[in-house]
């Protein structure tokens, strides 16, 4: 994590950014982002944490040019999106890389993963060798192999994908990228990766990440300054150590207890009892949890002997009977019959 002046130089100004919708069958307008202002420095990790539909990926998208704002002002490397023309707008998005939270379901499934990856390097009308240069670049450096290039993303886990989804993201070298959820659908060992990998990247190539999270562990691991989010306004901005540790704001330490009771309920759980961990958003694991502790859990003890399953089918066959048109037969005397038959016949 970075510190004081390390943070120096501004790549990003959101001031008074509000988004609003109109509300479906009526006049009234709904406003998920509410004035919001920050700003992200270079190298930094700017965690944006809160309760699902708090406004945090509609900031997002207004942050980086998804969408527009309804008031309010975005700057990118002192730049606007705005009343720029098409190539000029198209250069300064090149700065700008996305990781999404389905891997899978955010790369073309008709795809190959060199096509992916090498599919914003063609439309900023790069040569053919230069991408194919990059790609393999990419491909290394993310820790896939050469030959995993010519598979598509149904032939890939879920940490490849995500690992693609990675390099396409860089592929254009961005000064800043955004993370929406980078690992919640990921299993827990493939999170640590894909977390070490993000951090790795972001130290070698000096990235600036807006990272959107419900997950706590991730934003303390990574992030260097957190936001919490309520309502389409920040209740809470500073140091995700200060803030994780000493919160001031009372949804902050409410969003802290849930996630701390989450993590105790976990531990509390039988051990012989598998919990979907992908499932790790502060409301809706603890919904999750609490859920699960009303399945019913029980142990499956060997049997002292074996079945004598033999035996026992024998002594019900016996009890069978099968009614037909000649009479009421035992199942073993209308296999004799049967057999007998067979025999008159050959």
């Amino acid at each position: 994590m970075l510190e004081g002046p390390a943070m120096s130089k501004k790549v990003m100004e959101i001031s008074g950014v509000s988004k609003k919708f109109q509300v479906r069958g009526s006049k009234n307008l709904f406003t998920a982002v509410d004035d919001i202002s920050i700003e992200l420095f270079e190298g930094e990790v700017l965690g944006v944490v809160g309760e699902s539909g708090s406004g945090k990926s509609t900031l997002a998208r207004c942050a980086f040019g998804i969408t527009s704002p309804t008031s309010g002002s975005v700057k990118i490397l002192d730049q606007s999106l705005i009343g720029k023309s098409r190539k000029k707008t198209r250069e300064l998005r090149s700065n700008l890389g996305f990781v999404f939270q389905d891997p899978a379901g955010s790369i073309n499934p008709r795809m190959s993963v060199y096509d992916a990856i090498a599919e914003p390097l063609k439309l900023r009308g790069d040569s053919t060798q230069d991408i194919d240069k990059r790609v393999n670049f990419l491909i290394d450096r993310v820790g896939l192999e050469t030959k995993q290039l010519l598979r598509k993303s149904h032939e890939l886990s879920g940490g490849q994908c995500q690992r693609v989804a990675i390099a396409r993201a860089l592929a254009t070298n961005p000064k800043i990228v955004l993370l929406d959820e980078p690992t919640s659908s990921l299993d827990l060992s493939v999170q640590a990766q894909i977390l070490n990998l993000l951090e790795e990247l972001r130290r070698d190539f000096n990235l600036t990440y807006f990272m959107i999270s419900h997950n706590l562990d991730v934003v303390a691991h990574l992030s260097d300054r957190v936001a919490v989010m309520k309502d389409g306004k920040f209740v809470e901005v500073g140091a995700s150590s200060s803030v994780l540790a000493n919160p001031v704001h009372p949804f902050t330490r409410e969003l802290i207890s849930v996630y701390s009771r989450n993590l105790e309920i976990s531990s509390a759980l039988p051990a012989n009892f598998e919990l979907d961990n992908w499932q790790d958003g502060p409301l809706n694991k603890w919904a999750f949890q609490n859920i699960s502790q009303f399945l019913p859990v029980q142990e499956i003890s060997p049997a002292n002997s074996p079945l004598s399953l033999a035996t026992d089918l024998d002594s019900e066959i016996e009890k069978l009977t099968i009614s037909t048109s000649d009479g009421t037969f035992s199942f073993s005397e209308l296999i004799e019959e049967t057999h007998t038959d067979a025999l008159g016949g050959q």
